[in-house]
Formats: C-alpha cells, sequence, structure tokens
C-alpha cells in the first residue's frame, strides 16, 4: 500500500462506520416510533355490538376481541388497541348508563340506565365522562359506560359527518387516565367481558 493511499482508505472506513451508525439509529427510531404494532398483544375487553344501520337490521351482534397493543401514549388518531371477530360468547356486563351530552353546551342533559331509569351521576362516571369530553376532538352525542372493577368502558357515540364513530376507550378511576382502543361505525354496544 502506498501512501497516498492510507488518507483514502481511512475516509472510506470512517464514511462506512458513519453509514453504519446512521442505519442503526435509524433501526432504533423506527422501533421506538412503531412499537405498538410489534409487540405482543393482549386481550382486554370482548365486546358485543349490534350495527345500526338501516340495511343492517335484523342482522345477528357482532363478537369482537380488543387486545391492547402495549401502546400507552396519550390520545392519538388512532386507537392503542386492535379489534378482531370472535366467536360467540355470553357478555358478563350488561348494565350500562347513557350519559347525552348537549350538543350546544357539552353538559350533562340525563343519564339513563339499560332500562331506561333516570339516575344521579355517580362520582367516578363523571370524571370518565368529562375526561372524554375534554380529551376527544368531537362533539360527543351520547356515552354508554360500562363498570369493570378501576375501569369504566366508554363507548362514545360522536358528532361526524359522514360516517357515525362509535369509539371505545377504557378510564381508569384511581389514575384518571382515558386509553383509545378501537373503533366500530355505526354500531350500538350491548355488552362486554372483561378477561
Amino acid at each position: 500500500m502506498k501512501k497516498n493511499d492510507r488518507p483514502v482508505l481511512l475516509t472510506v472506513l470512517l464514511a462506512l462506520m458513519l453509514i453504519i451508525a446512521v442505519l442503526i439509529a435509524a433501526v432504533a427510531l423506527f422501533e421506538a416510533h412503531f412499537s405498538s404494532f410489534t409487540k405482543a398483544a393482549k386481550e382486554t375487553v370482548r365486546v358485543v355490538t349490534k350495527s345500526r344501520k338501516k340495511e343492517d337490521e335484523g342482522k345477528v351482534s357482532e363478537y369482537w376481541s380488543v387486545s391492547e397493543t402495549g401502546d400507552e401514549s396519550v390520545l392519538s388518531e388512532r386507537p392503542s388497541g386492535k379489534k378482531k371477530k370472535i366467536s360467540e360468547f355470553e357478555p358478563e356486563i350488561t348494565e350500562y348508563v347513557d350519559h347525552q351530552e348537549s350538543f350546544y353546551f357539552g353538559i350533562s342533559t340525563q343519564v339513563k340506565n339499560e332500562k331506561a331509569e333516570s339516575l344521579k351521576m355517580e362520582d367516578s362516571l363523571y370524571r370518565a365522562c368529562k375526561c372524554a369530553r375534554e380529551s376527544i376532538d368531537h362533539e360527543i352525542f351520547r356515552v354508554r359506560a360500562f363498570q369493570s372493577g378501576d375501569n369504566w368502558y366508554l363507548f362514545a357515540d360522536l358528532n361526524v359527518n359522514w360516517f357515525d364513530p362509535c369509539q371505545l376507550y377504557r378510564y381508569n378511576i384511581n389514575t384518571g387516565k382515558l386509553t383509545y382502543l378501537a373503533q366500530w361505525d355505526d354500531a350500538e354496544v350491548l355488552g362486554i367481558s372483561v378477561p
């Protein structure tokens, strides 16, 4: 090797080391950003829904498993959970509370149970609905809430022009944390089971 070749060889080695370092950093950033897609999902809740679309009238209910991917980030545009259809099951929790919101003022106008009886709003449900109202980026028409232990599972019907999303959130009573889990279009939730 000639003396003149040493600086060129050194430059090439430094360039290769820099490229390797950039690739390692890119892989680390990719894994950090998309870790929710690669983490093993654990089943969080099972959901029974029924479509409210006119063309689906009379159809059988659908059964879903909603699994969290482990992404505990702040509310975002996309859910932190994944849903998939599963075989029929008997929901453990069918008692719910409907919390109707005022279209203009965002205040509670009525709270009723599954038998349409008026109720006084429980403090933890009030905090859950208030957290949802402050966190969700749309006008909320109705929240159907199911309680399981230290969690409220909230199904929020949103005011959107072209479709009628029903979004599933979990509110932890102890931490005050609201987690966006899944979304359906124009569905009514009939019951849940929490594993």
